[in-house]
């Protein structure tokens, strides 16, 4: 889910309740029992959700594990790689420039490399997790001496 404008709040049962805004998004991993709500009784929300499949069972197990059921900051690289996706598939459907079978194509081109960018994203998550040494400490191992 990707929110567009308002808030939007989520119950994960058993797990969480949050409420995010504007820029923000969440991958709810599936069989996740959940419910989705607007966040204010007197304001609009607008949101772009979508279901997809992975194949990958890696893949799924680097999403579920490291991002699955929680809000992504709108800074977040994973919530502005969902913001692009969802923006250009909500204009593919709407654009009359291809019939629906070319519009279906290109939707799955797009998905395809949403997938793609996202494992980069991923990887560098996990790169960074696992550095050794902070980005201020020197990487060579070396002794510093004054």
């Amino acid at each position: 889910m990707y929110i567009l404008a308002g808030s939007q709040t989520t119950e994960i049962k058993n797990i969480s309740v949050d409420s995010y805004g504007p820029g923000s998004a969440m991958i709810i991993s599936p069989g996740t029992i959940h419910t989705n709500r607007n966040s204010s009784r007197t304001e609009p929300m607008t949101y772009i959700c979508t279901h997809f499949n992975i194949e990958s069972v890696d893949l799924k197990s680097d999403i579920i594990s490291k991002v699955a059921n929680t809000v992504l900051e709108p800074e977040s690289d994973i919530a502005k790689l969902i913001g692009d996706v969802c923006t250009k598939m909500v204009g593919l459907v709407a654009s009359q420039r291809f019939d629906a079978n070319q519009t279906k194509i290109q939707i799955e081109i797009t998905y395809l490399q949403f997938l793609s960018d996202l494992l980069t994203v991923l990887k560098k998550m996990e790169l960074h997790e696992n550095a050794k040494y902070s980005e201020q400490e020197p990487r060579w191992g070396g002794i510093w001496r004054i």
